[in-house]
């Protein structure tokens, strides 16, 4: 394993670069040669002929450019837990600190979910109505109290980087 974590290290960026290019190519092909073996050209409005009458294609050529995204996100956070519990158990001292950091971030959430009051006032107690968008009195606290967290993190980022710039001068 050790020698797969060199291996990226070293090349990492490379081979994303190619896989990317890859599956960009791959979805250019599959749509490009798609369309025309339904017999249209590249530059026709698919979105007028999907809607007139009596239409029965379904352009499923497409369907990779909706596939390949989700499971490449999905992949990506399958890795990068991997790579972080890898770090974890190899180094324990040293993740110490970002172990730390988490916890400090959950504890600021969940202090604001617990101070977060369902919002009754402006457009925000509109996503509450049944006929809209059905949110949760839990979704609302989840909401203001994530909105919350980055606003105090991005202040807090904000100050230290304030004063570091102070201190960096004095060095």
């Amino acid at each position: 394993m050790l020698s797969l974590y060199k291996f990226f290290t070293g090349k990492g960026q490379m081979v994303a670069f190619l896989l990317g290019v890859g599956l960009v190519l791959l979805t250019l092909l599959t749509a490009i040669s798609g369309i025309k073996n339904a017999g249209y050209s590249v530059g026709e409005d698919f979105n007028k002929i999907m809607k007139s009458e009596g239409n029965t294609e379904t352009f499923d050529f497409f369907d990779l450019v909706a596939f390949i995204p989700p499971i490449l996100v999905i992949s990506i956070i399958g890795i990068i837990l991997l790579f972080g519990i890898m770090q974890i158990i190899n180094n324990p001292k040293g993740s110490i600190k970002i172990l730390g950091g988490f916890i400090v971030i959950l504890a600021i959430a969940f202090i604001f979910y617990s101070t977060s009051e369902m919002e009754t006032t402006g457009r925000i107690a509109e996503l509450h109505k049944p006929s809209e968008f059905n949110v949760s009195e839990t979704a609302s606290k989840w909401i203001s109290a994530g909105i919350k967290s980055v606003g105090v993190l991005f202040g807090g980022a904000l100050v230290l980087m304030f004063l570091s710039e102070i201190r960096n001068l004095f060095k």
